[in-house]
């Protein structure tokens, strides 16, 4: 055996005849050296592994299956609402099937930015699931960028397939005179009071009597465990006194029972098909955005209660508060001139 070898391990075994082997390894826990101690393969294979050995270890690429499995276990999604990440973990069951062989350093290409959306496209003809798949993977890379293993998110910016424009779709009160000749009084309550606060459905759920501090609502949303401080507004005050409870939830079904999200939606979509009123549940957090905008608050304070953009405020204001105030002025002033005495020039 050539004495330079250092650190060869010697292991003797028995086999099954009786007989012994010896079997040389580079270290101990190292590979099994191959030939005849002394010989050139057995010198070849010895230095060929402590070569090997010096090198720095280099990880396997990390796929995008490992990133979501991290990413379910992370803060990021454990802190989402049970309702959000009931969904998100559907969509990330999808990015799995896609792309969950590929490596996560393979979206550093900038060629990965038609793949996603040629993966969006394979979903037009759902254009509300297609954007909130790209959402999500969106979510996931923009994670994956905060922990330093990608640099860039190919997702960000991807246009949206889901054009709908609901800025105009708000309930106006011949939408709630029509809910209340078709549906229980707790279930007109019900709209009208998410219509004038805006509150989630989750938060239509959760909001109690204990949270009305007599001009505000001190809340913390269960989707993002934000506090806001929502202005009770005097049609709201009205609202509040007109029901029999004083203490616990404030919203209920039609027995008196606090309502889950999913009870809002279905209560309010018995009523509203009974009512032959196509305005969506969503629609009312527009409704309480012309409400606070006629009520004075400004764009950024409306943004902060309801959780939007001052861009979809604007947009809001735009469509409605502003025609309506036009359209009041317009009748103040038509009002005044009606009024007074006409002009006689014989008067001088």
């Amino acid at each position: 055996m050539d004495v330079n070898l250092k650190g060869v391990h010697r292991v003797r075994r028995r086999l099954a005849d009786g007989s012994y082997r010896v079997h040389h390894y580079a270290w101990r826990g190292g590979p099994r050296l191959d030939g005849e101690p002394g010989s050139p393969e057995f010198i070849a294979s010895y230095h060929a592994a402590h070569r090997k050995r010096a090198q720095p270890v280099v990880d396997a690429p990390q796929t995008v299956n490992e990133a979501v499995t991290r990413f379910l276990r992370s803060g990021e999604y454990t802190r989402l609402s049970e309702a959000t990440r009931r969904d998100y973990r559907g969509f990330l069951d999808m990015i799995r099937a896609e792309f969950g062989d590929a490596p996560l350093a393979a979206f550093q290409n900038p060629q990965m930015r038609g793949d996603i959306k040629a993966w969006r496209d394979t979903m037009r003809d759902t254009p509300r699931k297609a954007d909130y798949a790209v959402a999500v993977l969106k979510r996931l890379l923009s994670w994956c960028m905060d922990n330093g293993e990608i640099s860039v998110n190919p997702a960000a910016k991807l246009g949206r397939l889901h054009k709908a424009d609901r800025s105009a779709e708000i309930w106006t009160e011949a939408d709630f005179e029509r809910l209340e000749a078709h549906a229980h009084p707790r279930i007109v309550w019900l709209a009208r009071f998410a219509g004038l606060t805006g509150f989630r459905r989750s938060d239509l759920c959760a909001v109690t009597y204990a949270h009305d501090k007599g001009a505000y609502f001190d809340l913390t949303t269960r989707k993002t465990s934000a506090r806001v401080i929502v202005p009770i507004l005097p049609e709201c005050r009205a609202l509040l006194d007109a029901m029999p409870e004083r203490a616990g939830p404030i919203i209920r079904g039609v027995k008196g029972e606090p309502l889950t999200p999913a009870g809002v939606s279905a209560n309010i979509g018995k009523a509203k098909r009974r009512a032959g009123i196509t305005k969506r549940l969503h629609d009312l957090r527009g409704t309480a955005v012309t409400r606070l905008a006629l009520a004075g608050l400004d764009d950024r304070e409306i943004a902060a209660i309801v959780g939007w953009t001052t861009e979809q405020v604007a947009q809001v204001r735009r469509y409605y508060v502003n025609a309506e105030s036009v359209a009041l002025n317009a009748a103040r002033r038509l009002s005044v001139n009606a009024t007074r005495k006409p002009h006689n020039p014989e008067d001088g």
